[in-house]
């Protein structure tokens, strides 16, 4: 039920999560692909879905998938090209390999792989038999832009394409900038303060949105050191008709924003309390998770917007989400019995706990998705041709599965992969 003008009791401070902890759970969880959180995690997603807008036929269609396999001898990532996403067993033996951690990400039809060992950004073209090339400029030199002389030698995923000639990343721990690029033209255009951290506490980030104005990335904050995190939910907002520092904006009735989306003439922010964590490791009871509503070019969150996310969903602990832009967002549910206040921040992320639900923003209705059975928490979600498509992995992450979630909620198993998955979308 949407409560109005309802706010929760809120201590100024918990004892929770930390950016370091974040991590050591990214290694710990078996989840697939680029998950949303960690300030520096290597299984972290917060960049947006991009849609490249393209109708074309069955034979022209692409879809990127991007799995990466761990060994003794380290890790690869592999980018694949498929001309569908019911495709059965992936083989890397055809997929691009890139080593160590190389995000990738696509827009307007080309790969870009992020390399984050050496701050490079390439981009890729995509061949009529769906083989990846490097792409070169007019001049012929090499597709590529570096932003280590900007610091920047370790991707997050904090980046997001506006359009060909604007992208951005947020370095939101350590650098705290804002960088603007150009994909065409593969240039650094300008960079500026990010102002993120808070009395010295370094952000965490979530899943970014992005409006015909405005981009959004949703923060919180927490000290490595003392523990302590600052109970609110912030968003950054870029203004995308200046070229200035974001302003912040903060909000006490929830905490921990992890995912942003539009939806209509709104901005929607899911506050997810750390995926449930927040009763493992607080002295406190935190407040519910929640979702809030942001007007593109307001100050502040609409004080009149205030969902009860337990109350909505049935369940107190809920994590991450991405909306679809038709009134619905997917999220996952802590559905066990146990006491999630007696497992560690580990054991509960790692136990077969969770499952997708699917809710609708102003009613009543969230739909478990009943054709999954609880698994690990995997924040991998993403909107491919209108539907939600989610990955799990099993308890090896030796194999990770790709599955679609339709308007009514039903789950449909499309491919298989070793490994665990970081990204999927459609190129064209």
């Amino acid at each position: 039920m949407l409560n109005v003008d309802q706010t929760p009791s809120t201590p100024a401070r918990l004892r929770l999560l930390t950016p370091s902890l974040l991590v050591v759970l990214a290694a710990a969880i078996p989840a697939c692909g680029d998950s949303e959180g960690g300030a520096d995690d290597e299984a972290g997603d917060t960049s947006s879905d991009d849609d490249d807008g393209t109708d074309g036929g069955e034979e022209e269609r692409a879809y990127v998938v991007v799995n990466r396999i761990l060994s003794p001898e380290g890790r690869s990532m592999f980018i694949s090209v498929l001309p569908d996403l019911n495709h059965g067993q992936i083989d890397v033996g055809a997929a691009v390999e890139r080593s160590g951690f190389a995000r990738t990400r696509n827009f307007e039809g080309k790969i870009y792989s992020f390399d984050s060992e050496t701050g490079v950004i390439t981009r890729f073209v995509v061949n009529d038999d769906r083989s990846l090339s490097p792409d070169t400029l007019s001049d012929g030199s090499p597709a590529q832009v570096s932003f280590a002389n900007l610091g920047i030698t370790r991707f997050t995923t904090t980046m997001v394409f506006v359009n060909s000639q604007r992208a951005f990343y947020f370095a939101t721990s350590g650098e705290d900038l804002v960088i603007e690029w150009n994909p065409a033209q593969m240039t650094i255009t300008a960079s500026y303060p990010g102002g993120f951290a808070r009395d010295g506490i370094s952000p965490i980030s979530g899943r970014i949105a992005v409006t015909e104005d405005y981009v959004v990335l949703p923060l919180s904050w927490s000290n490595t050191f003392t523990f302590d995190f600052v109970a609110a939910t912030g968003l950054a907002v870029i203004d995308l008709n200046a070229t200035a520092s974001p302003t912040i904006i903060e909000e006490d009735r929830c905490v921990a924003g992890s995912s942003a989306f539009a939806d209509g003439d709104h901005v929607y922010v899911i506050a997810d309390t750390f995926g449930g964590i927040a009763p493992t490791v607080s002295d406190e009871e935190p407040p519910p998770p929640c979702l809030l509503r942001w007007q593109p070019g307001a100050d502040s969150f609409d004080p009149d917007f205030y969902v009860d996310l337990a109350e909505r969903t049935g369940y107190g602990a809920i994590a991450s989400g991405l909306g679809r832009g038709d009134g619905t967002f997917v999220t996952q549910a802590y559905t066990s019995d146990v006491d999630r206040s007696t497992l560690g921040p580990v054991e509960l992320l790692q136990g077969p706990y969770w499952q997708y639900m699917v809710v609708e923003i102003d009613s009543d209705t969230a739909t478990l998705v009943d054709d999954l059975e609880p698994a690990s928490h995997s924040p991998s979600v993403w909107l491919v041709d209108g539907e939600y498509v989610v990955a799990r992995t099993d308890d090896a992450i030796a194999t990770s599965f790709l599955q679609s979630i339709d308007a009514q909620g039903r789950a449909t198993e499309l491919l298989t992969a070793p490994g665990d998955l970081f990204w999927v979308d459609r190129i064209r």
